[in-house]
């Protein structure tokens, strides 16, 4: 088991949340005193829900660049290593504060690598490397959603109080249940206005505690992206056929941690496309013609989307997608930090 300390906030973060409540195991300790450790590795976490906090701000806080010079010596030592966790999501981190970070470790003589950024983008490496090159390599890019892994525990068995309950036959039936369908689609605000001609439409739950009633009651969802995974993970547990207007790859990813996809159903075209109007439009698109099969013949749509909506359903509640989450995320993130301090 890691050792954890933390800096610049009173709580130790996502990634600690995660890997000490939710996983049958712990996979972190956190030290209950929270003081640099007199002898063995450790990691220290520095929770940052916003990448601007990484500009120093006179009287406003602490600041990274106030860390102990005893864990810079650990750093350089390979005791330690210094672990910016912005896991949950939030803005993307600029060129310009990955700059402040990459003179940082200069002007410390911290070794390349030894300084992590845990994001939720699993584009952040290649992307900082296109706008710095070689020098990008100073800071070591960890993927680790925290959305998508509270949605994987609230489902699963494992967890104390799955959201779906225990009886996944029982789930289905709920979730499936045609003569609960009385509205068209689940969405957010915005898209519910942009879409406000289709008739029908649910306002999507807020934060990550979904209310599977909302899910029974319409026939599919419209969500909106970021670079994490949580609101498309949460449709998938839900055997909700969703479809997703902002970045691409996601149902791949869905795809790659278990889940089926409800093509050739719903048009993946969107999926294809980069971030931008286009892909905005193709998704949109495709809502409103979701939107008109289903007012022809709901019965029928349903019937065409019932297997792959039960089989993901039994995956959520099976602990599929934990499992999947445990082998294909945590544990490569544990043997990373390993490897770094061992």
């Amino acid at each position: 088991m890691l050792n954890v300390i933390h800096r610049g906030s009173t709580e130790p973060g996502y990634l600690a949340l995660a890997f000490t409540a939710m996983v049958q195991t712990p996979l972190l300790r956190v030290i209950a005193d929270n003081r640099r450790p007199a002898a063995g590795a450790y990691i220290c976490l520095v929770p940052m829900a916003d990448p601007a906090d990484l500009l120093p701000r006179v009287g406003l806080g602490w600041h990274y660049s106030e860390l102990e010079p005893e864990i810079l010596t650990d750093l350089r030592a390979g005791r330690s290593a210094l672990l910016f966790d912005q896991c949950s999501g939030g803005p993307a981190i600029t060129a310009a504060l990955l700059e402040s970070l990459y003179v940082w470790v200069e002007a410390n003589q911290l070794p390349a690598g030894q300084v992590i950024w845990l994001t939720p983008d699993r584009a952040a490496a290649e992307r900082a490397r296109a706008e710095a090159g070689m020098r990008a390599n100073l800071i070591r890019f960890a993927y680790f959603d925290f959305p998508l892994r509270a949605v994987a525990w609230q489902f699963a068995m494992q967890a104390r109080a799955p959201v779906l309950g225990r009886d996944v036959e029982a789930a289905i039936a709920r979730l499936l249940d045609p003569a609960s369908k009385d509205q068209v689609l689940l969405c957010a605000g915005a898209d519910a206005a942009e879409l406000g001609e289709v008739g029908g439409i649910l306002p999507m739950p807020a934060g990550r505690h979904a209310d599977p009633q909302t899910f029974a009651r319409s026939h599919f969802s419209l969500v909106r992206a970021g670079a994490g995974h949580g609101g498309v993970a949460m449709a998938f547990c839900m055997g909700h056929p969703v479809l997703v207007r902002g970045e691409s790859g996601q149902v791949a990813w869905m795809k790659a941690l278990g889940f089926q996809d409800w093509s050739p159903v719903l048009d993946r075209s969107s999926e294809l496309l980069p971030a931008g109007p286009l892909q905005v439009a193709a998704a949109m698109y495709e809502a409103r013609r979701q939107a008109g099969l289903v007012r022809a013949s709901g019965t029928q749509w349903l019937m065409a989307t019932r297997e792959v909506s039960a089989f993901n359903i039994r995956h959520a509640m099976s602990g599929g997608l934990l499992h999947a989450c445990n082998e294909m995320i945590d544990a490569r993130l544990i043997e990373l930090l390993r490897g770094l301090i061992d």
